[in-house]
């Protein structure tokens, strides 16, 4: 990867005062800048582990001072991040690491595609919930109700959830693709691409005003 990081400084931050740990549950104590009133209560941190590896833990608002001056979270931690230490400030956002890096990584290769429908698997996720996996993906092998659908591929969504925009062959009917680092098909809208994707930029929606 090559990443720009300076737009990562440009993301609300949550500076590290102390941490704890209760029975399998991590918790912070620090502040936020800006505190994050319009995120409800979660977001992602993004831990800069070297200069080419950004990584991403999921942490949970549980408590935010009136006058921000001191906030609590619930960290979830599936990997170690030495940066997830006391006295460190870390970049939060909404939006998923891969999406991010979409971004941020100069050296990400995009292609324009028109959207064509095709058949793919589908299986209950969850009781009342079907999702429906993109053409190339196979069902997890303890997938329940699996089913292969004739055009069950048809749309998918801007990977900026600042945007989610439909893409299909009715709506955004070409659009940017480029491979995450999940190895997942990501689709980009033509706006957000040449708003974000070309410049690399960050909307000012998710950066301190």
């Amino acid at each position: 990867m090559n990443l720009k990081l300076e737009e990562l400084e440009k993301l609300p931050h949550f500076l590290i005062r102390d941490r704890f740990q209760r029975a399998e549950e991590i918790y912070l104590t620090g502040v936020f800048a800006p505190r994050l009133e319009s995120w409800q209560n979660w977001c992602f941190a993004y831990a800069l582990a070297d200069l080419n590896d950004v990584r991403q833990a999921w942490i949970e608002v549980l408590w935010e001072a009136p006058d921000s001056s001191s906030a609590v979270v619930r960290y979830d931690e599936h990997s170690d991040n030495n940066e997830m230490a006391v006295g460190n400030s870390i970049p939060c956002g909404t939006l998923k690491l891969d999406a991010l890096l979409l971004i941020l990584d100069l050296d990400t290769t995009w292609s324009e595609r028109t959207f064509k429908s095709e058949d793919a698997w589908t299986y209950e996720s969850s009781p009342g919930w079907r999702t429906t996996l993109q053409p190339a993906a196979l069902p997890p092998p303890d997938a329940k109700n699996v089913k292969k659908r004739s055009k069950g591929w048809d749309h998918e969504h801007c990977a900026f959830t600042f945007c989610w925009a439909t893409i299909s062959e009715h709506e955004n009917t070409s659009a940017y693709v480029a491979t995450s680092c999940f190895g997942r098909e990501m689709w980009v809208c033509p706006k957000c691409y040449e708003a974000n994707v070309v410049p690399h930029k960050l909307p000012a929606s998710l950066c301190m005003q």
